[in-house]
């Protein structure tokens, strides 16, 4: 099992098809993240208001985004809503293929729990600068609403805390340099695939 975590727009996504071609499948937390958020919706419009569902009745997460990046204590208690149900439904999964590698691609891999699933967590990084350039490109919110999510997901890799090898990867922009960067751990800790 492979965690694939880092912070807010550090390139994590890029490095999925290394994976893919050494055979593992992918359990992407964004979606399971989305869906947790409208299984939880009567839940979530009952603590964040009305004003976070768009005219067909679900939830937008644009308006949910900026209110929840903009406070920590906001972002604790979506969390508090949504990171259960994420957790059974990651479990969920795992257990149906119990056969199957997995990578768990999560940039709250940390704060959900999940590292402890892991054998291999590889941590994606980039500087601030980067990542703000990137999620400005990515999003298009506009600084006011980046800069928070640049901020908020300040997560420290819990080396300590973590059974895992660790293998950490500094992605500085070039998709080819950051997969070779990853190549070259991974041939270094586990030879090559």
């Amino acid at each position: 099992m492979v965690g694939l975590a880092g912070p807010y727009c550090a390139g994590k996504n890029s490095l999925l098809p290394f994976f893919r071609q050494l055979g593992y499948e992918i359990l992407d937390l964004d979606q399971l993240g989305h869906l947790a958020l409208e299984h939880e919706k009567q839940q979530v419009v009952h603590h964040f208001g009305k004003h976070i569902l768009t005219p067909e009745n679900s939830i937008n997460r644009k308006i949910l985004g900026a209110l929840v990046f903009s406070s920590r204590e906001r972002l604790k208690l979506l969390e508090s809503l949504i990171h259960p149900r994420m957790r059974t439904d990651v479990i969920h999964a795992l257990s149906q293929r119990p056969e199957v590698r997995y990578v768990l691609n999560a940039a709250i891999l940390f704060r959900l729990g999940l590292d402890r699933l892991c054998d291999v967590i590889v941590w994606v990084d980039a500087p601030w600068f980067i990542r703000l350039i990137r999620g400005l490109n990515r999003d298009h919110l506009g600084l006011l609403k980046t800069l928070p999510r640049v901020f908020a997901n300040r997560q420290k890799l819990k080396l300590n805390n973590s059974k895992a090898d660790i293998l950490r990867v500094r992605n500085l922009g070039g998709l080819e340099h950051t997969l070779q960067a990853l190549r070259e751990q991974w041939e270094l800790h586990y030879g090559k695939q």
